[in-house]
C-alpha cells in the first residue's frame, strides 16, 4: 500500500470513528416531555425506625433538580402524599398545619454536569420516621410525583401498602 493510499484510508477511518462516537452520544430529541417516575422500594431501614421510599426517575430533557441555595420560594420538585387506610378506604392525610410539607415535599439537587436535552436518570430516596407517620391507621401508602424545572409533571407512583410494626401501634 502506498503512502498516499494509507493517509486517505487512515483519514476515512478517523472520520468514521468520529461519526460513530458522535452517534453514540447524540441528544435524545424530545419536546417538553414530562419526567417519568417508577417505584423501586418501600422498606424499613436497618434500625427499623424509619421507612425508606426509593423511586427511579428519567427525564428526557435533563432539567431535573435545583442548583443554588434552597429557600421558601424554591419549587419543591418531589411531592409525596400519605394516604391512610380507614374503614377500607384510602384517605389522604393532611397535617394540622397545611404549610408543613417539609417531610413530604423536597427538592432534587441539581448537578452542573446535567445538560439540557440529554437523558437524565436517577434515584430519589425519601426517609420517613415511623413515629411521625403513625396517625389514624396502622396501614399507609404514598403517592408521589415529580416536577422538572419547566414544571412538567411526571406520572404519579403509588407505593405498596405498609403496615406498621407492633411497636408503633397504640396500646
Amino acid at each position: 500500500m502506498n503512502k498516499r493510499t494509507w493517509n486517505i484510508t487512515s483519514k476515512v477511518a478517523a472520520i468514521a470513528l468520529l461519526l460513530a462516537a458522535n452517534v453514540a452520544c447524540d441528544k435524545i430529541n424530545c419536546e417538553e416531555e414530562p419526567p417519568s417516575l417508577a417505584h423501586d422500594t418501600l422498606r424499613l431501614n436497618d434500625s427499623r425506625d424509619s421507612l425508606i421510599f426509593l423511586l427511579e426517575f428519567e427525564d428526557c430533557q435533563g432539567d431535573i433538580g435545583h442548583i443554588g441555595q434552597i429557600d421558601s420560594t424554591t419549587i419543591r420538585s418531589v411531592r409525596t402524599f400519605m394516604f391512610e387506610l380507614i374503614d377500607g378506604e384510602w384517605e389522604r392525610w393532611f397535617p394540622d398545619n397545611l404549610d408543613d410539607t417539609v417531610g413530604f415535599f423536597s427538592v432534587i439537587p441539581g448537578s452542573r454536569k446535567n445538560r439540557e436535552g440529554w437523558l437524565l436518570k436517577g434515584t430519589i430516596e425519601q426517609k420517613f420516621g415511623l413515629s411521625n407517620l403513625r396517625q389514624n391507621s396502622d396501614t399507609i401508602r404514598f403517592e408521589t410525583y415529580i416536577l422538572d424545572q419547566a414544571e412538567n409533571k411526571s406520572n404519579t407512583v403509588v407505593s405498596p401498602s405498609f403496615i406498621f410494626p407492633e411497636a408503633y401501634r397504640p396500646e
